[in-house]
């Protein structure tokens, strides 16, 4: 739990060095809750950009997750959500929308439930529609994202969804040359981020990034240095840790022929 939390902060390096024990000492004791700490570490893998890892840690999460929570679990559903996250990562939009898809269609609302499968589903169809270059698209599943969250009952319990959710509206206006409705839905992510995140937070830049971009497209230079330039910090530090692990790592064997 407590290497989910700083996950959920943007520390990844912290994260990673609960995650990882976590899930070394579960995979020891052969215990069924290996599944949901594979799901978590494939999430990290894939923010840290060990895409192949990640590949391989969800391939393995499915299976373990539908033996102890079974197919139709929230938590397989967070599986296929992790996977769709992958592929855009990859810039696979297509594999990413028809996982996104699979959980919209194959878990339904309940009332009685939490959204939060079926939100990140709908949040990531809106991350492939900007990927492929369809701002209208990516506006409108915003707006209903946004819309459901702010109606649902359990709404205290999805912070992260709807600043991002704030955040994808606001850049699909901006996409769409609507830089004026834009700016307050990007102020609101990146106020609701400063909240929740930690300052290196990967999707904290992110939203000050998606900010800044529409400060310089309204003529606001001045501005936009602030979001622009913390940022640019955080992705920085970021990337130079990224490439420390990169380097540490052995090189992968050649393919065998």
């Amino acid at each position: 739990e407590c290497g989910t939390i700083v996950l959920a902060r943007g520390e990844l390096d912290g994260a990673a060095r609960e995650i990882d024990r976590a899930v070394a000492a579960w995979r020891a004791a052969k215990t069924g809750v290996l599944g949901r700490g594979l799901v978590v570490q494939g999430r990290l893998q894939t923010a840290q950009g060990r895409y192949a890892q990640a590949e391989r840690t969800l391939a393995e999460a499915g299976p373990a997750v539908a033996a102890v929570w079974g197919e139709k679990s929230a938590l397989h559903a967070d599986v296929l959500v992790q996977q769709g996250r992958l592929r855009l990562a990859q810039g696979d939009a297509d594999g990413a929308s028809a996982l996104f898809r699979r959980v919209l269609k194959e878990w339904p609302h309940k009332a009685d439930e939490t959204p939060m499968p079926r939100v990140q589903a709908q949040l990531g169809l809106v991350r492939a529609s900007l990927l492929a270059g369809d701002p209208a698209s990516a506006q409108d599943g915003a707006q209903a994202a946004l819309r459901q969250i702010e109606t649902d009952p359990y709404r205290p319990g999805l912070p992260d969804q709807e600043a991002e959710a704030r955040m994808l509206l606001g850049t699909a206006m901006l996409r769409s040359g609507h830089a004026g409705q834009a700016r307050p839905h990007l102020e609101a992510a990146v106020a609701q981020r400063l909240r929740l995140d930690a300052a290196h937070s990967p999707v904290l830049a992110e939203a000050r990034l998606a900010l800044a971009e529409d400060l310089l497209a309204l003529g606001l230079t001045a501005e936009a240095g602030a979001p622009r330039g913390s940022a640019t910090t955080a992705q920085t530090s970021n990337a130079a840790r990224q490439d420390g692990r990169l380097r540490a790592q052995p090189a992968a064997p050649a393919p065998q022929r």
